[in-house]
């Protein structure tokens, strides 16, 4: 009952929050962190995440609320209008506490992905691909904010990873997981020692941030995953040009969207062209030969993007495929924005495919490349590829290369 009054509290107040507007994120034809989103947003007074970061204020009591929690101490929580400490003592839950769920994002980035609420944006992203229907932010300090500001004190650990369990945990309210090993937002899991942008050095410290995540000059500070699960800041720095995971963290307890919509057919063709397609109209056309010719309903695209188009824009947001063996590629197309769920190394015919690149035009992110063979008509410009099988950003982004060079197609069903 306490945690519940504690929640209802948390929630009038956040309602009272002065909405952060937005910044741009890193460099790249942006089609995504802002389609993306999650409709519903974090639980505070802005709104949901909206193009390009979220809009809402945190779950911080601007006037000075008293949240004690059941290890809290009564710790004040004093945002901007308020003047107690910030939110840095360790909070046991209790008997009746709920963990929130965790990830690392399968897609590194450099520091300059714009601000704090850019990378609040590209968690939300990542975890409405991977279904997850509650909103995240980013364990991520500037230099006016931290990211324990974030939770209410009584509900979400501040300081203590005991209190988050991975998205892969089989059994989050039985409180055997807490030290499990961190997982991306698929919940595979993730090899301990796995580094992230943190911008704090120690807890409620300042940090290196890089310029508050604007700039690739200078180092900013590291958080690590370690083994028994008790990850957190540690004394190291990246270069703010190297890239990094995001740690993402839920602001409720969470739980997985049901798969909408019906499932659709996706394929790698078995055959091999240069980078001159007849622009994407002929790169749908030679999706839909093959199609046909293997016996497969329905209309299919090319997996490809040109100038300032993503091909998630070419479909709805609900729509879900699967390989020829049922495996789950795609929840919805903001899994496009990471990794997939499974390898994508089938033909028309199911056939697995031995390796090999996939014209792709985009990188991570739901970012166009710029670099897509003047509009897939010429093999005298240059293209970005994927690998055949990745679940890694690879995927979609394994390097630029002349397209006069053979690769593949990815085709999806409408």
């Amino acid at each position: 009952m306490r945690h519940r009054l504690l929640l209802a509290l948390a929630l009038i107040v956040g309602s009272m929050c002065t909405p952060v507007a937005p910044e741009p994120g890193d460099g790249g034809t942006d089609a995504g962190v802002t389609a993306g989103g999650m409709a519903g947003g974090r639980r505070t007074g802005g709104g949901g995440v909206t193009a390009g970061g979220a809009t809402g204020g945190g779950l911080t009591a601007g006037g000075g609320v008293s949240a004690g929690g059941s290890g809290g101490g009564g710790v004040t929580a004093g945002g901007s209008g308020g003047g107690g400490e910030r939110l840095c003592t360790r909070n046991t839950g209790g008997s009746n506490f709920v963990p929130a769920t965790e990830f690392l994002t399968s897609v590194p980035l450099s520091a300059d992905f714009g601000s704090r609420r850019e990378a609040d944006a590209r968690c939300n992203l990542a975890a409405s691909g991977a279904g997850l229907d509650r909103a995240f932010v980013a364990w991520l300090a500037d230099s006016t904010s931290w990211p324990m500001d974030e939770f209410f004190q009584g509900m979400f650990s501040n300081d203590g990873p005991d209190l988050f369990v991975s998205v892969a945990c089989a059994d989050p309210y039985g409180g055997r997981c807490y030290g499990n090993d961190l997982s991306d937002e698929h919940g595979r899991l993730v090899d301990a020692g796995g580094l992230y942008w943190a911008g704090f050095s120690e807890r409620c410290q300042p940090g290196r941030t890089c310029q508050n995540w604007t700039s690739r000059s200078g180092a900013a500070d590291l958080g690590v995953h370690v083994k028994d699960g008790l990850g957190g800041v540690r004394p190291s720095a990246g270069s703010c040009s190297d890239r990094y995971q995001l740690l993402c963290r839920a602001t409720e307890p969470q739980s997985t969207q049901p798969l909408d919509g019906g499932s659709r057919r996706l394929f790698v063709t078995s055959a091999e062209w240069t980078g001159s397609l007849g622009g994407r109209v002929g790169a749908n056309a030679r999706c839909n030969a093959l199609a046909l010719d293997a016996g497969l309903q329905g209309g299919f695209r090319a997996f490809l993007g040109e100038g300032s188009f993503h091909p998630a824009m070419a479909f709805s947001n609900r729509a879900v495929w699967r390989l020829s063996t049922g495996a789950l590629a795609f929840r919805n197309t903001d899994s496009f924005a990471t990794t997939p769920v499974s390898p994508l190394m089938e033909d028309e015919r199911g056939v697995p495919l031995d390796g090999g690149l996939i014209w792709t035009g985009v990188t991570t992110w739901k970012r166009t490349s710029g670099f897509d063979c003047a509009s897939w008509t010429s093999t005298s410009s240059m293209g970005t590829t994927g690998a055949v099988g990745s679940v890694t950003e690879r995927w979609t982004d394994d390097g630029v290369r002349s397209c006069s060079a053979l690769a593949h197609l990815l085709c999806l069903q409408d």
